[in-house]
């Protein structure tokens, strides 16, 4: 993983299947939703302990073993060297499902331009949950104050989609 440097892994060993996606369950909908809901709770402690910080991209990759955490900072760039970084990481340590957390700037629904360069973007935690059956997606919107300090985290609606590109990590 090369370019990926310093990627950074951890891992959390969680002994109850309800914390993590498994492949052929009946509840896909609402596994996906409870990952979304443990990494909202994850970045909610991070901001809690540094609300000036910057949330770094962060996959939790779920095996059979357990969560296994990577974190990186991710250069738009080099998009498909990152997937495709990845997408070897999740076959060697035999990942089933992930979630994905990454800071990100939200414009207006259906402007041409983009985000950063709109005056009233928002600042938002994208949360995207995938598994083989497709991927389910929640923001958060970050309320700073005046020095940057997080004072708030608003969760969005958790929103379901089929299988996409995201999906093919898993492949």
């Amino acid at each position: 993983m090369g370019f990926l440097a310093p990627l950074q892994r951890s891992y959390i060993f969680m002994t109850n299947a309800a914390e993590r996606p498994v492949n052929g369950r009946t509840d896909q909908a609402d596994t996906l939703t409870g990952v979304i809901t443990f990494v909202a709770k994850q970045a909610k402690s991070f901001y809690d302990a540094k609300p000036d910080g910057d949330w770094p991209m962060t996959i939790f990759a779920f095996s059979p073993t357990g969560c296994h955490v990577l974190q990186t900072h991710f250069n738009v760039t080099r998009r498909e060297e990152t997937y495709a970084a990845f997408s070897e990481a999740f076959k060697e340590l035999g990942v089933e499902s992930y979630v994905v957390a990454s800071e990100a700037w939200a414009g207006r629904k259906g402007s041409t331009t983009p985000p950063f360069m709109q005056a009233d973007r928002r600042e938002i935690l994208l949360i995207t949950a995938v598994d083989m059956t497709g991927t389910a997606t929640m923001t958060m919107d970050i309320t700073r104050n005046r020095k940057g300090k997080v004072i708030k985290l608003t969760p969005g609606v958790i929103a379901r989609d089929g299988a996409g590109p995201l999906t093919e990590l898993l492949a």
